[in-house]
């Protein structure tokens, strides 16, 4: 084992999937290439693979830093001297000529500042010696051919905490990992460089104390003297990084600072251009700056993302200060994010599918950021901005929601419709808090309004939602009266979003009907709510009618069919999280009367820590869905006796997102365990592929009438009244068959 790969201090964490694929890469091709920005690990993983690799060269394992090299024509040299060749000052041509034949690994570190003369050397040697390898780690690919690029990113958090334990121990071997010193490796991305120069302070400093300075995390990360001189702090390593950049890609880089989590190529075009910066200049410079590491690239299911990790943005955003552009480029953010804004209000009130924002968007952090800089800068246009966003405020902790909302309100300039669709947001944030009373106050106001202004639609609109807050004051008759009068207002109208209006109406009309016992209108209402909503295919007027009408099918007893209701609309992955608390609480009311209260009690437990951290008030919450939450979680404790303290507990450590997964475990099975035959899953399948009846029994080979019981029949079991429904459920929870 004949080698010169350094030595290693420190225990090596995590990145065991990393390991093993950059080494299957490395034994099988004859170029591979870790990029990824200062301080990720890319030379502790060559490392850590070229040693796993150590018996498989005759000739040796050799480690070339190329760090210290100042000036060009000195690569051939340095891994001459590196391999044990005494000649000196070798060209790439002898030095092939030498290490022709031999069997070995060579990692070289560090190339991104002589990337060209790198380049031309590594393709000269995978060109002519057949048995030699070549790991190196750069900021950006060599670009040669035959090269394979391996991407490295920061630690998953699970091994980011691990890495800041072993470290800080090393200051302090009492140290004991705290919430905050899972946020400190949170804020820092999982960079490794950043994750040991922060857990240094762990002997002087309480982790809290730590996380508090990351505010500004580039002035406290400072190394020690024994580190490499250009890492001693982050800051050092993104200026050599900078450094390297074309005065127009630094240009770029810089006003992307501003963007919290990721952005598209949409965003980074609005924001980031301005007369010396062209439009048509930003996507090929973007490009460059992912080459660079210092921009990460994520695809995604339609469109990729791009971010920069947390240290590297507070480097572009000091740079973008120190460059007095800050406030031009926060007025392009602005007005980019209001145009968003204004775009998905637009889609989500049309009677047209809008796309479905995933619980993880970066939208909403940049359109909080937007709100927050228009407030600052005493944007004039900042109370339409708020008024604009109501799928951010419904994703939103409420009080913070209500305070930007009655902000805004604040303003007595605005115009009607701003202030309108101001009230109407307000009291969709107030009443899961539980506050009827100011619900009320601004329900009565946007009526006034719509009135004044003769808006029958959103008149329906308005009295829809006021039937919930009456119900929720136990006024059961006004609750009644407003539903009926907005369905009513609801089909009279023709205008551009009156079937959105008339399926929310119906909906809210079925649960006052149950509120007064009439149970077949409350069904016959919710059924005609799910076909309004089934023919416009939005999600979350969809989920609201699948909610509604699996509370009737719940009073009536039906809880196989409620399930399948409940399941489908968490499927749809609503945008907004009352209405995903809400469908939560039903369906464990529905799990603890069909005789699983264990799991009825769990995840009863994510729904109150999710009320917990959005500031709602459960049970007031829950009421406004038709769930008596007191009574359900007497019956499920009584239910499971001791046992119920610790399932209630082991709930409320779920996140909302892992609650809707909970719930749609077990998809097959119905709250009596029934469960879909062979010739009901592959009926299901046929569904989903579009096909009708008649295609479904020629494809079979079975009469057209024995196709319509079977799909009938799936129908019935799933408790879904249309084919649409059937093949969703199909694309969530029914796997292809292998093979």
């Amino acid at each position: 084992m004949v080698t010169n790969l350094p030595v290693s201090m420190t225990g090596f964490v995590g990145r065991h999937r990393e390991l093993a694929e950059v080494g299957g890469l490395s034994r099988g091709v004859r170029v591979v290439t870790i990029c990824g920005t200062g301080g990720c690990g890319k030379t502790r993983l060559a490392v850590e693979v070229a040693r796993e690799q150590l018996r498989e060269h005759a000739d040796g394992t050799w480690f070339v830093d190329l760090a210290a090299l100042t000036s060009t024509g000195l690569v051939a040299s340095a891994i001459a001297t590196a391999t044990g060749w005494p000649e000196a000052m070798p060209d790439a041509v002898r030095l092939v000529q030498r290490l022709s034949g031999q069997s070995m690994l060579l990692v070289l570190d560090n190339c991104e500042h002589l990337v060209e003369e790198a380049a031309a050397v590594v393709h000269a040697i995978a060109r002519d010696c057949a048995q030699l390898r070549v790991l190196t780690t750069s900021r950006e690919p060599l670009g040669i051919e035959g090269e394979w690029v391996y991407r490295l990113d920061g630690l998953p958090e699970p091994d980011a905490i691990r890495l800041f334990t072993d470290r800080a121990r090393q200051a302090d071997a009492t140290f004991q990992p705290d919430d905050a010193s899972a946020a400190i490796c949170r804020r820092l991305d999982g960079l490794p460089l950043a994750l040991e120069l922060a857990a240094a302070h762990a002997g002087t400093m309480a982790p809290a104390d730590i996380l508090a300075r990351l505010d500004r995390p580039l002035r406290l990360l400072v190394g020690g003297h024994s580190m490499v001189s250009r890492h001693r702090t982050i800051v050092a390593a993104l200026a050599w990084s900078e450094s390297m950049l074309t005065a127009a890609e630094r240009t770029l880089y810089r006003r992307l600072g501003l963007f919290l989590g990721g952005f598209d190529l949409e965003a980074a075009e609005a924001v980031a251009s301005g007369p010396d910066l062209p439009v048509a200049d930003v996507v090929p410079l973007l490009r460059r700056l992912v080459e660079r590491s210092l921009v990460q690239f994520e695809r995604g299911h339609d469109h990729g993302r791009y971010r920069l990790l947390e240290p590297i943005r507070e480097h572009a955003l000091e740079r973008l200060a120190e460059a007095g552009e800050r406030s031009m480029v926060i007025g392009a953010y602005v007005r980019h994010y209001a145009d968003v804004a204004r775009s998905w209000r637009m889609r989500l009130l049309a009677d047209s599918p809008a796309p479905l924002l995933t619980p993880n968007t970066d939208l909403v952090g940049n359109c909080m950021a937007a709100v927050e800089h228009a407030h600052a800068a005493g944007w004039a246009d900042f109370a339409r901005l708020v008024s604009m966003m109501i799928w951010v405020w419904q994703r939103t902790p409420a009080a913070e929601a209500r305070r930007w909302l009655e902000t805004a309100l604040e303003d007595a300039s605005v115009d009607l419709e701003t202030r309108y669709w101001l009230l109407f947001t307000l009291q969709m944030v107030v009443w899961p808090q539980g506050d009827t009373g100011a619900g009320s106050r601004y329900m009565q106001e946007a009526l006034a309004i719509c009135e004044a202004r003769g808006d029958t639609l959103e008149m329906a609109r308005t009295l829809a939602n006021a039937a919930v807050l009456e119900r929720m004051r136990g006024d059961v008759e006004a609750g009644l009266a407003c539903a009926q009068r907005a369905v009513t207002l609801a089909r009279e109208t023709q205008v551009t979003g009156r079937r959105r209006v008339h399926a929310l109406a119906l909906n809210n009309l079925a649960l006052a009907l149950l509120d007064v016992a009439d149970l077949d209108g409350a069904e016959d209402a919710a059924e005609e709510s799910v076909l309004v909503a089934d023919s416009i295919g939005e999600p979350m007027i969809r989920h609201m009618c699948l909610v509604g009408r699996a509370q009737v099918q719940r009073r009536r007893g039906d809880l196989d069919r409620a399930l399948g209701s409940l399941r489908l609309a968490l499927a749809l992955q609503p945008l907004s999280v009352p209405h995903r608390c809400g469908a939560l609480a039903t369906l464990a009311a529905v799990l603890v009367t069909a005789g699983r209260p264990e799991r009825g009690l769990k995840l009863l437990g994510g729904v109150e820590a999710a009320c917990d951290r959005y500031g709602f008030d459960a049970d007031r919450l829950a009421a406004g869905f038709g769930v008596p939450l007191g009574d359900v979680v007497d019956q499920a404790m009584c239910a499971v006796g001791r046992r119920g303290a610790a399932l209630r507990a082991a709930g409320r450590e779920m996140a909302l997102e892992r609650a809707v997964d909970f719930a749609l475990e077990d998809p097959q099975a119905s709250a009596s365990g029934v469960r879909l035959t062979g010739r009901e899953a592959e009926v299901a399948r046929l569904v989903r592929q579009g096909l009708t009846d008649s295609q479904i029994a020629r494809r079979l080979v079975i009469s057209r009438r024995t196709a319509e019981g079977h799909v009938e029949s799936l129908r019935n079991k799933l408790g879904v009244g249309s084919r649409a429904e059937v093949a969703a459920w199909v694309v969530e929870h029914l796997p292809d068959p292998v093979g």
